[in-house]
């Protein structure tokens, strides 16, 4: 036994990365927003997609998911902490208004 104890081989020791850095709540909360921001765009240009696809069965299950991965996305939105920074709270407005005039665009094509 004993192979958890002591690293076997030896060498290579400069080829492990180190641990990612730990970021701040205030960077958690930034990449959380920055993220979901990406998500959203990747999710409109699905519905833009949609928009080129004929009427049908197909579709309308297709708006249907994408309304709910848009309401995913408020949930999350709504767990992002502002943590009192404007930029933090003026960019969950901008998400939150963004995702509302996606689905108003996807209502449109039910």
């Amino acid at each position: 036994g004993g192979c958890l104890i002591g690293g076997g081989g030896g060498g290579g020791g400069s080829a492990r990365k180190p641990p990612p850095p730990q970021l701040t709540p205030e960077e958690r909360n930034r990449k959380k927003l920055k993220d979901l921001t990406g998500r959203v765009h990747e999710l409109s240009r699905k519905v833009e997609q949609l928009k080129e696809e004929e009427e049908g069965d197909a579709r309308s299950k297709k708006v249907l998911a994408l309304d709910e991965d848009f309401m995913v996305c408020l949930l999350k939105v709504d767990e992002i902490d502002t943590m009192g920074l404007d930029e933090l709270r003026q960019g969950r407005k901008d998400l939150v208004v963004r995702v509302q005039t996606e689905q108003a665009r996807l209502d449109e094509l039910k």
